[in-house]
């Protein structure tokens, strides 16, 4: 049996396929694979650390085709990017974000051409939020969040537009919040959404787009840890607790997926997970086939069909796979026909005085005539 060559972070960019890969040859470098995707097709992009060294690609993103990764080439662990249309070691290079050394890029996200990502620019700020415009050559940061230090980004989620993500300001004034960037993703236009009120961490996490609004797992000191929703509006006006599933206490929500714009995810009662559904105002469980206990996960949306891992109410199978078909939500009710209003009549009275007056007036003048 031969070595594995470890195929990992799998990543579209127009039709050709990028992966992570040790050919046994040149150590754990960046490859593609092109149409018909076979032996013939599929080649090493470049071999950033030379001969046998790895170079590890990791965090793969595709934006408008131009593909972003991390790599480390000693002695930096930076950003790069492989640029259409031949996606090879010429058009293969390194953005330097932090010049005197790491920089660990990631995650990403990106909004109309410029791609949003965390990274640290050795400026002594920490780890930050940055933005890359195209032709993608010069980062700026967008915001020093955390004046103190890292500021902890995670789940970075583009969502009509706006960026959402996790990040805290030290305690500076929110502690680790929700957040949010919107065009031109400077610092004025970045701000926290304050879900536990003052210096206390809600820990949002867990940020999922359901159907255009951002659902995730936050504690607002008074429910516990619970799903909410947000539209980029302020706490209590677009930011907003879903369902208080578990009180006192918290139901830790998490694994959320989107199936025809209801969130489906995992939710702890008091003896155990369960699976639950949201259309953004309350939370019910899927089915009473699945008790605490049935521990749902990899919860995964497949053409409108959820497909998931549990064990079912004898919890005697064990963790198998599951699917559920997701009825649509039903239409709203029609509104009431408005009853036709009756023809009017007036003119056919009309019509018939005319003819009566017009007969009179061709006697009166025949009458003149004789």
């Amino acid at each position: 049996m031969g070595s594995s060559s470890g195929p990992s972070d799998l990543t579209a960019a127009s039709n050709t396929l990028f992966f992570s890969a040790d050919d046994g040859t040149n150590g754990t470098e960046l490859w593609k694979s092109t149409p018909p995707y076979n032996a013939a097709s599929t080649d090493i992009v470049k071999n950033i650390v030379s001969g046998s060294g790895s170079s590890n690609p990791n965090g793969l993103f595709n934006d408008a085709d131009t593909l972003f990764f991390d790599a480390q080439n000693a002695p930096d662990d930076e950003l790069w990017k492989s640029e259409p249309p031949d996606y090879d070691t010429a058009s293969t290079s390194k953005v330097d974000v932090n010049p005197s050394g790491d920089s660990f890029p990631g995650p990403f996200t990106q909004v109309n051409g410029t791609l949003i990502f965390a990274a640290d620019d050795g400026s002594g700020d920490g780890f930050e939020l940055f933005r890359l415009p195209s032709p993608y050559t010069t980062p700026v940061q967008v915001n020093d969040i955390n004046p103190t230090g890292d500021s902890q980004i995670g789940d970075l989620l583009n969502v009509n537009g706006t960026v959402f993500f996790s990040a805290t300001d030290g305690g500076a004034a929110v502690g680790l919040e929700l957040w949010k960037s919107v065009s031109p993703f400077h610092a004025a236009s970045t701000t926290p959404l304050d879900i536990n009120p003052g210096t206390s961490d809600s820990n949002a996490d867990q940020l999922r787009n359901i159907g255009g609004t951002v659902f995730l797992s936050a504690g607002d000191g008074v429910h516990g840890v619970e799903p909410w929703k947000s539209n980029g509006g302020p706490v209590g006006g677009g930011t907003d607790l879903v369902a208080d599933i578990v009180s006192p206490g918290g139901s830790f929500p998490s694994g959320f997926a989107d199936v025809n714009g209801t969130a489906f995810f995992r939710a702890f009662e008091t003896a155990g997970p369960n699976l639950f559904r949201s259309t953004g105002i309350g939370a019910t469980k899927v089915s009473t086939q699945f008790t605490t206990g049935s521990a749902p996960q990899q919860l995964t949306n497949v053409g409108g069909t959820l497909f998931f891992t549990a064990t079912d109410s004898t919890l005697t199978t064990g963790q198998e796979l599951w699917k559920a078909t997701i009825e649509p939500n039903p239409p709203p009710p029609a509104s009431p026909s408005t009853p036709a209003a009756p023809a009017p009549t007036t003119k056919k009275k009309c019509k018939k005085k005319h003819k009566k007056r017009a007969a009179a007036a061709k006697k009166k003048c025949k009458k003149k005539k004789k």
